[in-house]
């Protein structure tokens, strides 16, 4: 059973908002785009996986994407499944070249085009994810339950090579298309009944109750300013930033496209890259209209708590943000 869906994570979609309403001139572009590059990278390895995943039995519980707090320690793992007899977290890498597990400097170098990259160690990484989640499940079962982890690479041609005499590490590091027969062992090697179906129903809830969003401010880290980025609604046929209201609609100037709720994807990137909230003048300025009475309209038809009021009213995105207007 999937309990948490894998969804586009919040960094990767403000840092497509940002490369969109920067200028390709801007000093911090390429930047924006390397770290674009990999986000993505790391988004379809996750999204390759849920093909093995509808395999599972119904008798296990999987969460992508989980953040939790324990020890006063944030950790995030990619999934967690939860079987009766024991845990499992998979934490995927969509890296392409050769990579190798240097055990003597607990590193993980890249080799690709003839140039070597050096990453941190994810079986340090997953290792204490291990061990924060088994003390966690014993915090709310009382005592200690199995809980193994796995470092799926999902790229099928990357080379992955470790230092002489540590071959044991391919047993927690594989390609994507050996996760079923490592699930399978996984399940025979451990037999015991560690959790009745009420216990894991429980326990889904309480992780979803304890997973905590990340919070991501990417203005700052790539040190732009709010009034650096291109405001404006963008076309959704030529890409542009030329659309204008008329009329009720938004027509582009460019290619003549129209479209009556244009406005909800700027609103969402104003949400993503600025502010949780907005007042009727920065909405003006952000999708370049002059009108206050449209702003007011465009903001109320999407039934947002309010607070303040005349020109300090704040409308508040929701924490999920998916604007939807009134039907008419």
């Amino acid at each position: 059973m999937i309990v948490k869906e894998l969804t586009v994570p919040l960094k990767l979609q403000a840092v497509q908002c940002l490369e969109k309403r920067m200028l390709s001139t801007h000093h911090q572009y390429p930047q924006i785009l390397a770290d674009l590059a990999k986000r993505k990278a790391g988004y379809y390895g996750e999204r390759s996986l849920c093909y093995y995943f509808h395999q599972l039995p119904p008798t296990s519980y999987l969460f992508h994407n989980l953040r939790l707090e324990q020890h006063e320690s944030i950790f995030e793992m990619d999934v967690l499944i939860l079987f009766p007899t024991f845990a499992l977290i998979i934490e995927t890498k969509n890296i392409i070249g050769e990579i190798h597990f240097d055990s003597q400097f607990g590193q993980l170098i890249r080799t690709w085009n003839d140039k070597k990259e050096a990453f941190p160690d994810p079986i340090a990484q997953a290792s204490r994810h291990q061990s924060l989640m088994g003390d966690w499940l014993f915090q709310q079962l009382g005592y200690s339950i199995p809980v193994e982890y796995l470092i799926v690479v999902s790229n099928a041609s990357t080379i992955i090579s470790t230092d002489p005499g540590k071959a044991y590490l391919f047993k927690q590091v594989i390609h994507a298309n050996k996760l079923p027969l490592r699930l399978t062992e996984l399940q025979s090697k451990y037999k015991t009944e560690m959790m009745e179906t009420s216990q894991l129903k429980k326990l889904s809830r309480k992780l979803l109750k304890d997973h905590k969003e990340a919070e991501y401010d990417v203005l700052k880290k790539f040190q732009i300013q709010a009034d650096e980025l291109v405001k404006g609604v963008q076309c959704p046929s030529c890409q542009l930033f030329r659309m204008q209201r008329k009329k009720g609609r938004w027509t582009c100037k460019n290619c003549g496209h129209s479209d009556r709720l244009a406005h909800l994807e700027a609103l969402h990137d104003y949400w993503l890259l600025i502010s949780p909230t907005i007042t009727n003048a920065k909405c003006r300025d952000f999708l370049q209209i002059d009108s206050p009475f449209v702003a007011s309209r465009l903001l109320k038809s999407l039934h947002l708590s309010e607070s303040g009021t005349l020109k300090g009213k704040k409308y508040h995105f929701p924490k999920n943000m998916k604007l939807s207007p009134e039907k008419k």
